[in-house]
């Protein structure tokens, strides 16, 4: 495994459990900021991490921009949503 692979699932794992245990409704700035940061990390390396961030932000009530993702929901869920169409019909063509 290359070290730029190590770094990504490096990387995804502690963006997974930083997610996962953030309180969505009382977050405080220093929260924001670390999984700002990490998102801002994981684009370094070329990563997408809104399948990360969007696993567990909740549907409503959240600015994702104060996060750092440059993709909203929508475009996100529009985009698994093709995925997985083209993943269980194969591709379209």
């Amino acid at each position: 495994m290359s070290r730029d692979n190590l770094k990504g699932k490096f990387l995804g794992e502690i963006l997974n459990y930083e997610l996962k245990k953030h309180d969505w409704k009382n977050a405080e700035d220093c929260d924001k900021v670390k999984i700002r940061i990490l998102i801002k990390d994981a684009y370094k390396l070329g990563l997408d991490p809104a399948e990360y961030f969007y696993k567990f932000c909740p549907v409503e009530g959240i600015d994702e921009k104060e996060y750092g993702t440059k993709k909203q929901r929508s475009r996100y869920d529009t985009t698994r949503n093709i995925r997985k169409i083209t993943e269980d019909t194969g591709p379209i063509g």
